[in-house]
């Protein structure tokens, strides 16, 4: 089973399995997302260098919102506290959009680019 249907398997199971126990749940996700950065790191499944780093990016700022939950859960206390740190998780989730987002318009603008030199050549054959 590919490792992708393995973590999306875990992230269905961890809940299910520790239910009443939000600590253990966070913590679970927690190890996941860094076995699961390791492994890739490590691997380096995608062919090109750009979607690589891409993907690192992608996981360096998913684990920095998962962080998050251990804030938002109950083993803190302080609801300003919670509020506050609210804003950095905006803050991180709205980064990982942008900057995917940004590499999506980056590709299709290249993916355009290269058809209107294809349609150049075309002409002058």
């Amino acid at each position: 089973m590919p490792i992708f249907m393995v973590r999306r398997l875990l992230f269905i199971i961890i809940p299910i399995v520790t239910i009443g126990h939000q600590w253990l749940q966070i913590m679970a996700l927690i190890v996941m997302n860094t076995v699961y950065f390791a492994w890739y790191v490590a691997c380096r499944p995608h062919e090109t260098k750009e979607r690589t780093r891409l993907e690192i990016f992608n996981e360096c700022i998913i684990q920095m919102i998962t962080y998050h939950l251990i804030a938002f859960s109950d083993l803190v206390v302080d609801s300003e506290g919670k509020f506050i740190m609210g804003y950095s998780y905006i803050g991180f989730v709205l980064l990982l959009v942008a900057s995917n987002c940004t590499v999506m318009v980056g590709r299709e603008v290249e993916r355009l680019q290269r058809m209107r030199v294809l349609q150049s050549k075309r002409k002058e054959w």
